[in-house]
């Protein structure tokens, strides 16, 4: 099928780019697929005709579908953006609001996408009106003469057939602090050797402190049975074993590495002897510098288990192909593919791959950060990150990588330290929703990057928390997913790593402007004790002493505000300070207690200070040590956070003037 005299005229190189007011206009999203702008709203005044005239109405396009390539693409598209305004969900902040909105006319015009190779379609309501997104597409070449002008390429039903691997890691080896020298690259204690061929026995090697480059894998192990070095198998593994003795995920990471011109990977459950506590935990703490100076870690992103292996087979997408010559003259063969709009209007959030097995898995979060650099092999397509970008095999590119650390040891100032915190509370907001295998890897999967943020930060860890900052960080919200009471010890009570997943830290920089935060806590003195070699991993106790208001809280039904208990059933209770006409406070648990366990409980609220923005005591939830084992008596554990009231503090009241006491949080 040719293309229409219409799609003919239409300049796939040079498009009209994305005009200023669509860039700088905040886009509201109703639901999947549909998005539109609204100019007006922030100043600006558009002309009626902003990009490429194309189909002016419905009818045009669809008369043109049968005969036209790209018209029959584009009227799929256009069937599923009409199908969403009418029957899709409708989901978000602004859902409610624009429940019943949809275009009032169908008038398509043609621009480039805001960073991306390949065009966006849009259909307006009229002069300085709604502007909708109608659908994106993006551009793929082949090995064509096209090659030269667009950087995306098909993406091929299997992926050990993509050509563009090899070629992003050559390009990078051009940047500056991309490539390790592999001269300088101190080799992990051990390695595999996979040899010059495929038929090659794959050896367990010990490096005795030699140079050079290898790759690192990064995987889920998943539920099929895990090949691992033991104490048992190890001189068998120094020995070799054929290739097929390996899962299919470590065997694609072999052909890999081969493909890349290195000869030796690092893998965890080979390279470390699993069923050695000491050697675990010695080279456990060695895995970020591991990753660090790896040449390319290998990221199965889309296998679930070790048995998927990396070339999972990838969706064959639809295509609009036909031959096309540029402005200059270039003459070749161009494939047009629909975008996801989510994708041009959340960019960002691609970079995270929340879709992806990889980004459940904890150990994997700190395996993609210190990497200097990732392939990854996802469901849908390849991506390749660096310190300097992030591409997919498709063409899109993003400056910048995911979660980025400063590579260096040179000291930084302190709006850089202030930009580093917050990036500590992304991290600790990401992976706390991640799954582990053990529940005790809890911090020692997280040290590599703990490690790293200490040189960055200059400060004392302790458990997740940081020193300098320790007071805003022990104001985290919890969310009422652990079990209570908690089977198994994994931190002092008082960090986000004692329970399954958290939220951001409050506000910390407020406590340093005395006008927006007034302290009413002081941190005496604070301590983990670790539990193995590694400082920044596992702890087996830890306490802070800390002199705050402690007042004594009772739970209450809040019949008026919670009736049907949505509230309850989430973690979040309502207080009342333990006096006579206590008001309404509210707090939210760290773990599942019921309603019933919690009301026979001794609750306080350890208040750490007075909010002067919302006029608000933010503070943390405690009870007595009454659980024994790893909690000291005498001491106190955290279970939730609490924001008092003015009225908890209203004069006269009796802790208000008085010396606070002094307690230890366990």
């Amino acid at each position: 099928m040719a293309l229409c005299s219409l799609c003919r005229g239409v300049p796939f190189d040079r498009i009209p780019p994305l005009p200023r007011f669509l860039k700088e206009t905040g886009w509201l999203r109703l639901g999947p697929g549909l998005c539109f702008l609204e100019p007006q709203t922030y100043g600006f005044t558009r002309p009626d005709e902003f990009g490429w005239r194309y189909h002016p109405d419905l009818d045009s396009l669809k008369n043109s579908a049968p005969t036209c390539v790209l018209c029959s693409l584009v009227h799929r598209e256009v069937q599923g953006f009409i199908h969403n305004v009418h029957h899709g969900e409708r989901v978000g902040s602004n859902a409610l609001h624009y429940k019943s909105d949809k275009p009032k006319r169908y008038s398509f015009q043609i621009t480039g996408r805001a960073d991306e190779e390949g065009f966006v379609i849009w259909t307006d309501d009229g002069p300085n009106d709604r502007i909708w997104y109608v659908a994106v597409f993006g551009y793929g070449v082949d090995e064509d003469p096209l090659a030269q002008i667009f950087r995306g390429r098909v993406v091929e039903s299997d992926a050990s057939l993509a050509k563009c691997a090899v070629d992003w890691v050559t390009n990078c080896n051009h940047h500056h602090n991309c490539a390790p020298e592999s001269s300088s690259t101190a080799f992990p204690t051990r390695l595999l050797d996979i040899g010059d061929s495929p038929s090659s026995l794959i050896k367990l090697r010990e490096t005795k402190g030699g140079h050079g480059s290898y790759t690192t894998l990064s995987y889920v192990w998943g539920k099929t049975p895990q090949l691992t070095t033991t104490t048992a198998n190890y001189n068998a593994h120094l020995e070799g074993l054929s290739l097929h003795a390996f899962p299919k995920t470590m065997q694609d990471a072999f052909a890999v590495t081969r493909r890349m011109g290195v000869r030796y990977i690092w893998i965890d459950a080979l390279c470390i002897i699993q069923d050695n506590t000491l050697d675990w935990q010695q080279e456990a703490a060695k895995m970020g510098h591991v990753y660090a100076n790896s040449y390319l870690t290998i990221s199965a992103a889309g296998a679930a288990d070790n048995s998927d292996g990396c070339f999972i087979p990838r969706p064959i997408r639809n295509c609009a192909t036909f031959h096309y010559t540029t402005w200059d003259n270039i003459n070749g063969k161009l494939n047009v593919f629909p975008v996801p709009i989510e994708n041009e209007t959340g960019r960002m959030s691609i970079q995270s791959m929340p879709e992806e097995p990889i980004s459940n898995r904890g150990w994997c979060l700190q395996e993609r950060a210190l990497s200097r650099r990732t392939l990854f092999y996802a469901k849908s397509q390849m991506y390749f990150e660096c310190k300097e970008e992030f591409s997919s095999e498709d063409g899109m590119r993003i400056q910048g990588r995911f979660l980025p650390i400063d590579q260096s040891s040179k000291p930084i100032s302190w709006t850089n330290i202030r930009t580093m915190r917050d990036a500590w509370d992304e991290v600790v907001e990401d992976y706390s929703r991640r799954k582990l295998t053990k529940i005790t890897d809890k911090l020692p999967a997280l040290s590599g990057l703990a490690e790293r943020f200490a040189q960055i930060l200059h400060d004392k860890y302790l458990a997740g928390l940081w020193q300098n900052t320790l007071f805003g960080d022990l104001l985290w919200n919890g969310s009422y997913s652990t079990p209570w009471p908690p089977e198994t010890y994994i931190s002092p009570s008082w960090s986000w790593a004692a329970v399954d997943t958290c939220q951001r830290t409050f506000e910390r920089y407020r406590q340093l402007d005395p006008s927006e935060f007034t302290p009413l806590a002081l941190i005496i003195s604070a301590s983990v004790h670790t539990a193995g070699a590694n400082p920044y991993g596992e702890v087996d106790g830890g306490k802070i002493v800390i002199q705050a208001p402690l007042v004594p809280v009772k739970v209450v039904k809040d019949l008026q505000g919670d009736p049907e208990g949505v509230r309850e059933r989430h973690g979040y209770f309502g207080f009342t300070a333990a006096q006579p006409g206590g008001h309404l406070h509210y707090g939210v648990l760290d773990y599942q207690i019921n309603y019933d366990t919690l009301g026979g409980l001794p609750v306080f609220a350890l208040v750490m200070g007075r909010d002067n923005i919302v006029g608000e005591y933010p503070g943390l939830l405690v009870i007595p040590d009454i659980l024994g084992g790893h909690y000291s008596s005498g001491g106190y554990r955290r279970i939730g956070f609490i924001k008092l009231n003015n009225t908890a503090f209203a004069v006269p009241s009796p802790w208000w003037g008085r010396a606070y006491p002094i307690v230890t949080l366990m």
